[in-house]
This record gives C-alpha cells, sequence and structure tokens, in this order.
C-alpha cells in the first residue's frame, strides 16, 4: 500500500476543518497516512485549541504560525512536507470528505503507480480513467476547461515526480499558484502517467465557504497568465492566448476590469 501525506492550510475555519480531520480519521489504513495541519496564525484561539487536541490525540502534526505568512505561502509549504510519503495531497479545510474517501484514494494510488491523479471538477467521471499525457494534453484536457487544476484540493502529486520543480513554485508564489506552477513545470517535455476521476466521489458537495479575503481572486486574474513561462513554447501561447479573450474570467469574484486593474497595478 502506497503512503501518503495530507497537508492542510487552513485560517479561521476550525469547525470545518474538524469536519474534515474527523472523515479523514475514518481511513481504515491509518499506518499509511500522514496528517498535518498548517494553522496561519489563525485569530480563533478557542476553536483551534480544540483542533490541536484533536490532532494530537490521533496523531496528525499540527503546526501553527507564529505570524500569518500569507495564504500562498502556507499553501506552498504542504511541498515542503511531501518528502515523507510517496504521494502528497494538499487539502483545503472546507472541501470536506466523505468517510473512508482516503482509503479509496490510497487504492486508486497503491494499484496504478500514477505521477498525477485529478480529481476532476467538471467532468463527471465515475470510475478511474488512466492515460499517458503530455504537457499539451494536460492543458488542452484540464486546465483550459477549468475541470479543477487550478483547485489544490484537486490534485494529488507523486512526490519524486514533482521534487525538482518545488523551487519553482517559491520563485512563482507571487501568481496566487504556486501550486500550479509545481504542476506545470513537472510536466515539461515530459510524457507522464496521469489518473482522472470525478471529485464527486470523494468529497461532499457544496460544502465550500467564502474566502476570507475576496481581493486574492482579482489578484490572481494577472498572476495566472504569469505562469505562461512555465509551458513548453507552442503550449504557453496558446495559454496566453486563451488567457487575452479569457472566457472563464466570469469565474473570477472581481468582475469589473478596473478594479482589478487597480488592485493589480504592480504587474503592470
Amino acid at each position: 500500500m502506497k503512503k501518503i501525506t495530507i497537508y492542510i492550510p487552513t485560517y479561521n475555519r476550525s469547525k470545518s476543518l474538524l469536519k474534515q480531520l474527523e472523515a479523514i480519521n475514518t481511513c481504515y489504513n491509518k499506518s499509511n497516512i500522514q496528517v498535518v495541519v498548517s494553522n496561519n496564525d489563525s485569530a480563533d484561539i478557542d476553536g483551534y485549541n480544540l483542533v490541536e487536541e484533536f490532532c494530537c490525540k490521533n496523531k496528525f502534526l499540527y503546526i501553527k504560525n507564529s505570524i500569518n505568512i500569507g495564504a500562498d505561502a502556507n499553501i506552498f509549504n504542504g511541498f515542503l512536507n511531501s518528502f515523507n510519503s510517496e504521494y502528497i495531497w494538499i487539502l483545503s479545510d472546507d472541501d470536506l470528505l466523505k468517510d473512508n474517501a482516503v482509503d479509496a484514494i490510497l487504492e486508486i494510488l497503491s494499484h496504478n503507480d500514477l505521477d498525477i491523479l485529478f480529481l476532476t471538477f467538471l467532468s463527471k467521471i465515475k470510475t478511474l480513467e488512466v492515460h499517458n499525457w503530455t504537457q499539451n494534453d494536460f492543458y488542452e484536457n484540464n486546465l483550459k476547461t477549468g475541470d479543477g487544476a487550478g483547485l489544490i484540493s484537486n490534485v494529488i502529486y507523486r512526490s519524486g515526480f514533482i521534487k525538482e520543480s518545488i523551487p519553482v513554485g517559491f520563485q512563482n508564489i507571487y501568481t496566487c499558484f504556486c501550486h500550479l506552477a509545481v504542476l506545470i513545470h513537472s510536466l515539461k517535455n515530459k510524457i507522464f502517467k496521469v489518473g482522472n476521476i470525478g471529485d464527486f466521489n470523494f468529497f461532499i458537495s457544496g460544502t465550500s465557504l467564502p474566502p476570507e479575503d475576496y481581493s486574492i481572486y482579482s489578484k490572481s486574474y494577472f498572476g495566472f497568465v504569469l505562469l505562461g513561462h512555465l509551458f513548453e513554447d507552442e503550449v504557453g501561447r496558446k495559454f496566453i492566448n486563451n488567457w487575452v479573450g479569457f472566457w472563464n474570467l466570469k469565474n473570477w469574484y472581481t468582475k469589473k476590469r478596473d478594479k482589478i486593474s487597480e488592485q493589480n497595478y504592480i504587474y503592470a
């Protein structure tokens, strides 16, 4: 059975986080998981005291940052916890898992030797589909269509596959997509083994909470395109051309271009 590290960055969501940890704790194969919770200096002291107690009781690692290092840095730190397991899963505190979902993930990883597992957001795939993909295949079949790669919870990485690309995530932390930077760079000029399966198999629907700071979404509008240099040349051109028209700007929380520009003058 493969081993997986589940890293959960969290801020001011103790109630949701406790539900997430309870779902993870239903895993039968606990010896095959390492759970790391990273509290980004949340203000909810009483709630996170309960989280810390739960973690200690169940041998989950609990970390509290002495200051708020920002959401992106807290997410990126998940990759620094990827070296003790064969797979790393950076899991949101509000994309709540179904009971025994972790066991189902472990079964998939243990029997398919995947480089990347995508829990697809739009494609309602009931059973695992396995493919050999290029970076262009990833762009056309997931990133371009918004099928989940941009969501931290929807990608599980083989630690050895992304190891050399982890510094690239740090270098691109200003994009608001350090996790995508690691992924895109790790796929460059490679054929990799990918698994696709619908996220509805593992997540309870309708549990995502609103962000603490909506401005991060407007910042990410400009940050997203700065990932273009990480692609192979032809794929990068398609990526940037698609962004220029940007069909899914409607999915960004801040919709007015003047407001987006105001908040993103540093990218001008």
